[in-house]
Formats: structure tokens, sequence, C-alpha cells
């Protein structure tokens, strides 16, 4: 449909149907839709080698909620409080996107006694949100429990963006989130997961720290349930 619009158009100097913005918008698909999935799920998987107690939690709540030979579903996500925890600690602790995605300013704006002319590009820092002890306590910390309430209940967080917010939010939030955890869950349903190395020895530090925070590479061992 790209290519043929563009065919349509090549004549008009002011369209937006170009080869680079079509190599652009494959970048940012492809990017959007494999790359934050497939980083999440590695991390969360890794957090939960560093953490053993956690994932032990996680299998005592499927196998509570779902049993055996169930594969989970997105409507099981609000029987699975403390695995739904474990889920948005991960996005927050990881910020895949620390400085955002920039924008751009399309009309002169005053913002907190600053004049921000129009075309001006910002750079939402995410990952101060997401780390900021004002709003999390201990923010380096691992500690799904900061998403609980006092029963056991998930509980929102005003603070918790990792996808930005308002009318420009990140349009695959919806399906990031449905992804991560239908294969996070499906993952923990049906396997154990072990690592050669003793859990002290794991770094979280990032391989790559840039506009994406992507895990380390780490042996994983998985052991049917």
């Amino acid at each position: 449909s790209f290519l043929l619009k563009m065919a349509q158009e090549e004549q008009d100097p002011n369209t937006e149907i170009t080869e680079k913005n079509l190599l652009m918008t494959v970048t940012y698909l492809l990017f959007s839709g494999t790359v934050t999935t497939s980083a999440t799920v590695c991390y969360a998987l890794l957090l939960l080698l560093k953490y053993p107690w956690v994932q032990e939690r996680v299998h005592e709540e499927l196998t509570q909620e779902l049993g055996v030979g169930r594969a989970p579903s997105l409507g099981d996500r609000a029987r699975l409080p403390y695995t739904d925890a474990v889920l948005h600690e991960v996005l927050r602790l990881q910020a895949l996107v620390p400085m955002g995605v920039p924008h751009t300013l399309t009309r002169t704006t005053c913002f907190r006694g600053y004049t921000l002319p129009k075309g001006t590009e910002v750079f939402p820092l995410i990952g101060s949100v997401l780390h900021d002890p004002e709003f999390f306590e201990q923010p380096e910390e691992f500690n799904p429990g900061r998403f609980l309430d006092a029963d056991g209940r998930f509980k929102k967080h005003e603070a918790f963006l990792p996808f930005s917010l308002g009318k420009r939010v990140c349009l695959g939030e919806g399906l990031v989130r449905a992804e991560v955890f239908l294969l996070f869950t499906a993952i923990l349903q049906s396997f154990s997961l072990e690592s050669p190395c003793p859990p002290g020895a794991l770094s979280l530090k990032p391989v790559i720290s840039g506009f994406a925070n992507i895990p380390p590479a780490f042996q994983l061992q998985v052991r049917s349930r």
C-alpha cells in the first residue's frame, strides 16, 4: 500500500510518502514489535534467575490459580496479582527506552518559566521517573511488592510510565503488555528456570544502554515442571 501510494504521489514535491519514510516506518515497526517484547521477556527471565524466591512465588500462584495443563490467557491476569506485579516491576526497573521517544512542539510553548519555540525536540526522560526515589522507595531494587497492597491485590502506581503518557503514548502498549504477559506466564507455567551461575554472579547491567536498555546475554537452563 505504501509503495502504491508513493508511486501515485512521486510528482508531488510536498509528499511525505517517500522511500526514506518507508524505511523509517519499517524500522520502527520491527523495533517496536520485536526488540521491545523480546528484550523485556529476556530481562524478566534474568531477574527470576537472580531472585529465585520470586520465581518460586510466581510458580505457586500459577499452580494455585491455573492448575496444570491449561495455558494462561489474558483473562487470567486479574487472578494473578503477584505475577502481574512482577511484570510491572520488570518494566519499571528495566526502563527499556529511558530517554523516551523524541517529540516536536507544534507551537511555541511556555513550560515552568521557559519558552520552548515551535519545532523544538523534547525528550521525556521516562527512566528518571521510573527510578525516582520520591515515587519508588529504593528504586534500584527489584521489589514486585511495591505494586501490591496490604491484602496482596495488584495496585496501580501513578509514576509507572514505561510507555510514556498523553496523546502520544506508545501505540503498541496494549500489544506489548499482552505479549509479555502471555509469553512470561506460558514459560513459567511449563518450566522451572535455572542458571549454571550463582544468582549473585548474574549481572543486570545492560549490554547496550542508549536509546534502549538491552539486557546482557546469560545462560539459562529450563526444567519441565
